[in-house]
């Protein structure tokens, strides 16, 4: 049976005096996707920096690619993984010599260093910028000489922490997918920390959120952005619905109640007081037939903003901010003031 990629016990890690990352328990298997989001300070860098052997653990057991890290073995298991920063760090060479750095370490004889910086390169799409000084390429350019250093020499592991927050949208997404196909077909195991969810979606089949240098929740990246686990995971994954509500058990689940007026119940969840009522703006049907088995209220539109695929049509329900997401033809046919039927299947309800 192979070695999961990563394991953690009882790890703490000490930066300037405080914890900056404790994890009880995390374990992540080899060619696995995964994908970690939090706060500004809430450990990202530091789990990724603690993995690769450049922070020591204060506290802990944290094996990689079945080996114990600890000083001793840190830079043999460090050879076989790859660390890609935000910051290109890119030397005033070309674009071969800047990818070529690896291989020519380990002393690999020139026809080697010259198949493998080639097929590195041409995974990323930039084999003819070999030449080409790196101080003259662009940033979505840059970016994919920088994953092409990092793959060169095959590593079983790769981080990435927050690599492509300075490219545009378009040059995003392309590298997101291009990064996820070859690390698919080659199998290897890749660990992508970013603040963007849509890196998240995209990417990951799992997805870990850290806070205060602790796991919030580790699921899958469609679990995470339905059924977030607080209000400030609800906000960190951009939920198109936090809605103010109040709470009370009943024998068959939560009775649950908006500012509104508007009361419906959902199955379990077990609540009681003050909360929050988490819908996703696609869980919403707009002039749903009265007949529809389903709890609606009326509203009337404020704001429509195009999208590709789906429009993002903002209500105001009775002082409620309602945000719908629906497809373009429904929504061309919506005017600011128009008032409008909402329908949702309380089963689409998260509470937080």
């Amino acid at each position: 049976m192979t070695a999961p990629a990563i394991e953690l016990r009882s790890v703490r890690v000490v930066r300037g005096g405080r914890t900056a990352l404790a994890i009880d328990e995390l374990t992540i298997e080899t060619g696995e996707l995964v994908a970690v989001v939090g706060p500004n300070g809430s450990g990202k860098s530091t789990l990724l920096q603690a993995i690769n052997g450049l922070l020591p653990a204060a506290h802990g057991e944290l094996n990689v690619l079945g080996e114990r890290l600890h000083r001793g073995t840190a830079l043999a298991i460090r050879r076989r993984c790859a660390l890609v920063f935000q910051d290109p760090l890119l030397l005033h060479e070309t674009v071969f010599d800047n990818v070529a750095l690896a291989p020519r370490f380990r002393r690999y004889a020139r026809a080697r260093v010259d198949e493998q910086v080639g097929r590195a390169l041409r995974a990323f799409r930039c084999l003819h910028l070999a030449s080409r000084p790196a101080h003259q390429l662009s940033g979505g350019e840059v970016q994919r000489v920088c994953l092409a250093r990092a793959l060169v020499c095959d590593p079983q592991l790769v981080m990435l922490d927050e690599p492509f927050t300075a490219l545009d949208s378009p040059t995003r997404s392309a590298l997101v997918q291009e990064l996820r196909e070859i690390a698919v077909d080659r199998g290897t195991t890749v660990v992508l920390v970013t603040h963007d969810f849509d890196d998240v979606l995209s990417f990951a089949n799992r997805a870990i959120v850290l806070r205060d240098g602790g796991i919030v929740q580790d699921a899958s990246p469609e679990r995470v952005l339905r059924r977030p686990v607080d209000e400030v995971v609800a906000r960190l994954v951009s939920m198109d619905n936090i809605l103010a509500c109040e709470t009370e058990p009943v024998d068959d689940g939560t009775q649950v109640r908006l500012s509104n007026g508007l009361a419906f119940r959902i199955s379990g969840q077990g609540f009681s007081g003050n909360a929050n009522c988490c819908l996703a703006g696609d869980a919403l049907t707009l002039d749903a037939p009265p007949e529809l088995e389903k709890t609606s209220m009326v509203g009337r539109v404020v704001h429509v903003v195009p999208g590709l695929g789906l429009y993002r049509v903002t209500m105001d329900c009775e002082g409620v901010p309602v945000v719908a997401r629906v497809a373009r033809d429904r929504a061309d046919s919506l005017q600011a003031g128009q008032r409008i039927r909402i329908a949702f299947d309380p089963a689409s309800v998260h509470l937080v």
